[in-house]
């Protein structure tokens, strides 16, 4: 025997459809941001792989071919699909790295391939060059994690003061 407003259940329902819409695209972006994270800790492992094999003595394709094919993930397994279609398309393997990190949003393999193409076109010293990228890209990556680890204390400070003050409480009242 309640009788409720018309507006009620239209602002419910604005709000609520608001809401349904809003949550999958909070949570793809969220995943989005996993992913480049995974994407770019990738990167740092393979330009570590790419160091490796050029110090063992491959040119920097052979070097690049090799180190891609050592990885499991979803990333190195496009990478490495990339690269086979760059060589079987006869273009070269720096194209191809530019080409993936701009479809995948990920600026370090777009940085990768612009120095690796000094490497095959001017045939600069790269080796080291490799080395601090990766260093740089460990150092984000480090920086990324502090910067959460921050944001989780943040968030539980609140629930450590209300702990403490209803323990305060629990002191206080007897």
């Amino acid at each position: 025997g309640i009788e409720v407003p018309l507006v009620l259940p239209v602002w419910v329902g604005l709000i609520g459809g608001s809401a349904g819409a809003a949550l999958p695209i909070i949570v793809l972006r969220r995943e989005a941001k996993n992913a480049r994270r995974q994407a770019r800790r990738m990167v740092r492992c393979f330009l570590d792989l790419v160091v490796l094999a050029l110090a063992g003595g491959l040119g920097i394709e052979g070097a690049l071919h090799a180190s891609a094919a050592i990885g499991d993930t979803r990333v190195s397994h496009q990478l490495v699909r990339c690269l086979d279609e760059a060589r079987d398309a006869g273009r070269t393997p720096w194209e191809a790295l530019e080409q993936l990190g701009r479809s995948l949003v990920v600026p370090e393999l777009v940085e990768l391939s612009s120095a690796v193409s000094l490497a095959g076109t001017e045939g600069a010293r790269i080796k080291s060059t490799l080395a601090a990228k990766a260093a740089s890209i460990r150092r984000h990556e480090l920086a990324d994690a502090e910067k959460d680890a921050n944001t989780i204390s943040e968030r539980l400070f609140i629930p450590g003061v209300l702990l403490l003050v209803g323990f305060l409480i629990f002191i206080g009242y007897p």
